[in-house]
């Protein structure tokens, strides 16, 4: 759970607790597991070809941790009920034709933390079960459309840690059901304008790429079913355009932390409808002006922390119905005035779990009386406030009265 969601079964708790009603009777039964079916697995044995005693009706084979350097064609044929097989950290050089034929049920394959170079096409031929595909921390400099013929199932792809260093408009071709995508920590310097836009379904794009130079201005065009679209630690993309996100009707986390912005506009969060977090850590913003996030009805959580930010404008957090959390952490701010929210922002809440969280850690703010405000209401229970390990030493406060430090605390009376 993060910072700022509870969940209802937890507040429920809470009221009961206070109230002291009995919450035996809405207690839930667990939930039965379901059979895993018959497992075979034969781990950290060097193992470099395929066992004997296979159970023919086995539905879950392990073979990681092992020597393996290939798979003999139609060597797992006769398993047909096998719906997951891990062949993860081994040491296989590729993906050929026929190694996986005739396991018609398979649902999940790991080839993660192998060697492979090189996929053949037709290689997935005959997966028409297949939902989830792992090649996390391979050698594979380069994918396209032939790799994934068969896979028309395929709901999840995990491409992280490979050597891939350009993705090209048709790289995904086919894989129509797709809705998660992992494509990060790759030395990738280019996306090629329409790579993604065909996969209609995707709920989850991450592309952590640190040396991608550019994106286009279309990259997520049409990908209005995305949740979840990560574009971190890609230092060289100092500017998103406005509109950037004008189709990611549905998003509901947005990572854009570790990138090189330098400002943030209104206009580019156009379309974010029901947007839940924005995370803009470890950026180069100097300055957050009014109505950054206005009109943002959804949006719960912001994280401006790890900045260069040395001003917030009056209103700059003005007109974010739900904004409930925010961190301005490791900033150059001195000072943050009430002006910069609602006149209503701040109700009185007398428990914590739906409480307006402000962090202000690691700044180097004046004690004087436009900080008085946040001590005020983190006292009459607005707000919790979070100020930790100032870095500049405690201020010298004698000269404004009524206002203390202690404890690196605001205190103010």
């Amino acid at each position: 759970m993060t910072n700022g969601d509870v969940s209802f079964s937890g507040a429920w708790f809470l009221v009961c607790a206070i109230f002291n009603c009995d919450i035996q009777e809405n207690i839930p039964e667990p939930a039965n597991t379901p059979d895993p079916g018959v497992v075979y697995s034969n781990t950290h044995q060097s193992l470099s070809v395929l066992p004997t005693d296979i159970p023919s009706d086995v539905a879950r084979l392990n073979l990681s941790h092992n020597v393996f350097t290939d798979l003999p064609a139609n060597g797992l044929a006769g398993l047909a009920q096998c719906i997951e097989l891990d062949m993860s950290h081994n040491q296989l050089s590729g993906v050929k034709r026929g190694m996986f034929s005739g396991m018609t049920s398979l649902k999940e394959l790991y080839l993660g933390e192998n060697e492979i170079l090189d996929i053949e096409s037709g290689s997935f031929e005959g997966l028409s079960s297949l939902v989830k595909l792992d090649l996390t921390n391979n050698k594979l400099r380069e994918i396209n459309k032939d790799m994934w013929g068969g896979l028309s199932t395929l709901n999840e792809l995990i491409l992280t840690q490979n050597d891939i260093q350009k993705l090209d408009s048709d790289d995904f071709e086919g894989l129509d059901s797709l809705t998660i995508l992992h494509s990060k920590w790759m030395p990738t310097k280019e996306i090629e304008a329409g790579t993604f836009n065909h996969l209609t379904s995707l709920s989850y794009l991450h592309t952590g790429l640190p040396q991608l130079r550019a994106v286009d201005r279309n990259l997520v065009k049409g990908l209005r079913n995305l949740e979840y679209f990560a574009l971190s630690h890609n230092r060289h993309i100092s500017d998103l355009e406005d509109n950037f996100f004008s189709d990611l009707s549905s998003c509901y986390d947005l990572q854009l932390d570790g990138l090189s912005l330098r400002e943030i506009r209104r206009p580019m969060w156009n379309g974010l409808n029901t947007i839940n977090l924005i995370n803009l850590e470890f950026n180069k913003i100097t300055h957050v002006p009014a109505g950054a996030f206005s009109g943002l009805n959804t949006l719960y959580r912001v994280r401006l922390d790890y900045n260069d930010l040395v001003s917030v404008d009056p209103g700059a957090f003005t007109n974010i119905p739900r904004l409930g959390y925010l961190l301005l952490d490791n900033n150059h701010l001195t000072s943050l005035s009430r002006d910069a929210f609602d006149a209503d922002q701040f109700p009185s809440r007398p428990y914590r779990i739906d409480r307006f969280e402000l962090s202000l850690g690691q700044n180097p703010l004046d004690c004087d009386q436009r900080l008085c405000w946040i001590k005020q209401y983190e006292q009459e229970q607005r707000l919790d406030l979070f100020y930790e390990n100032y870095n500049h030493g405690p201020p010298d406060c004698e000269n404004y009265p009524g206002v203390e430090w202690q404890d690196v605390q605001l205190q103010c009376n």
